[in-house]
């Protein structure tokens, strides 16, 4: 017998992966084992009442708690997926004040994004162990633990490639690509990514392969000063003729541009990389990846199989070097290349959706019966005001803590984390401290 799933959704546009990959994606790869439901409560509107209330915070959360409960009762589910992080720490918060029993599932995307984090911190002594988290990586996994005890049994489970997407690649096959010769960068246009990395070391190699072109897709605002000194560089060095700046790209467009590269650069250093969505998309087309040696690229990218790693750990000059010494052995060698790209094809398989779905519901129903974790022990708490250093969004929940139990209950796991004797958690060394013994261990 399947399971059934009930979705709390909020009202704003999610992510483009927890949007499209997960409620869409994940819905369809998992229609012949879940039986999807979608809950008849506004969580976007009454958790933001929540956020704004000065009192009556504890009814308003039981009464949510309740209204779960009995959404739950009413389609008999075994889970409630909650689709956006925000509500997460609300929804246990709601679950343990209102003393109803449901399980909860959702998808860590990021981890150690200050945003991201602060709720993970709200979540974890919250947390049942019959609940599921499902991480898209082992490195993912890993931080959790570092973080808090209680986000350890997270599963690590990677995301599934688009069903529409195999299939445009399928028309491809007996259809006439572009004839330029290209490298591709694709994502969002911002220095984290490596843009720049790959552009110099495209750049280095422009006198020796006068054919050879860069493409750089991805939405970019003109006013943009990240994107004004790549132009500038581009100018300054006479490659204009060379660079294209595609813009946003999808559907047909976005499938025949990394089929047709030559290799995709992804050059990231981005402390919110736990998979790599772009990274399974280019090889399941064929198309070998360069891209840095983050843990979680490490998990998909096999060094010289089906792309190369890059040590991101060094002086920038070096990796824009050694960027452009593996560019060079793709472009010297068609059999070279080609079997790269017969492995790249290879490898991407394990990202289909009837190899995935059937992985995340195995787990899912693993789960379901595994004990739960006993609620908070009121004689341990800290009753310590949480403050937040260098938060954006996040601190409008921390506005409120000192207000109602949301004090008692996430205070009482202050003394685990690194902070000081007033329970300022400082982010930034927290995250160094989890980077530091996760991010760059040995393979």
């Amino acid at each position: 017998m399947g399971l059934k799933v009930g979705i709390l959704s909020t009202s704003v546009q999610s992510s483009f992966v927890s949007k499209i990959i997960i409620e869409k994606e994940l819905r369809m790869g998992l229609a012949a084992h879940i039986e999807w439901h979608k809950l008849n409560i506004n969580a976007g509107f009454m958790f933001q009442n929540i956020l704004a209330m000065k009192e009556n915070q504890r009814q308003m959360l039981t009464m949510i708690g309740e209204m779960l409960y009995k959404q739950s009762q009413k389609y008999d589910l075994d889970y409630i997926y909650i689709d956006d992080y925000q509500l997460i720490p609300l929804v246990f918060l709601a679950r343990d004040i209102s003393k109803q029993e449901f399980k909860v599932f959702f998808i860590a995307h990021s981890i150690l994004v200050n945003n991201w984090l602060y709720y993970w911190l709200l979540s974890a002594p919250l947390l049942r162990k019959s609940d599921f988290i499902w991480v898209t990586s082992q490195y993912s996994n890993s931080l959790l633990k570092g973080i808090h005890k209680n986000l350890g049994d997270s599963k690590a489970i990677p995301l599934m490639l688009s069903e529409e997407y195999l299939s445009s690649l399928e028309a491809f096959e007996n259809e006439a690509l572009d004839e330029d010769e290209y490298l591709l960068y694709l994502g969002r246009i911002v220095k984290e990514k490596g843009v720049y990395n790959g552009l110099k070391a495209f750049c280095s190699l422009a006198d020796r392969y006068p054919k050879l072109k860069l493409k750089i897709a991805g939405p970019y605002n003109t006013d943009d000063e990240f994107y004004l000194s790549l132009v500038r560089f581009i100018e300054t060095n006479g490659i204009k003729d060379k660079v294209e700046f595609v813009g946003r790209v999808e559907d047909h467009e976005k499938v025949k541009l990394i089929k047709g590269a030559k290799a995709l650069m992804y050059l990231s250093n981005a402390i919110a990389e736990t998979f790599g969505y772009v990274i399974i998309e280019a090889l399941a087309a064929g198309t070998p990846v360069i891209a840095t040696k983050w843990s979680a690229f490490r998990e998909i990218i096999k060094d010289g199989h089906n792309g190369y790693l890059i040590d991101n750990n060094i002086d920038e000059n070096d990796l824009n070097e050694k960027v452009a010494v593996v560019i060079e052995q793709l472009l010297r060698s068609e059999e070279h290349l080609a079997k790269l790209s017969a492995n790249a094809i290879e490898s991407a398989k394990k990202y289909h959706s009837a190899y995935v779905s059937t992985e995340i519901y195995d787990n899912l129903g693993e789960a379901l019966n595994t004990e739960v974790y006993e609620t908070l022990d009121e004689k341990n708490i800290l009753n310590k005001k949480l403050v937040i250093s260098e938060m954006g969004y996040g601190k409008c929940i921390s506005d409120h803590l000192g207000n109602v139990e949301y004090q008692e209950l996430f205070g009482s796991y202050i003394d685990y984390l690194k902070g000081d004797d007033t329970g300022i958690i400082n982010f930034k060394e927290l995250r160094k401290e989890i980077l530091f013994s996760k991010c760059h261990e040995a393979d």
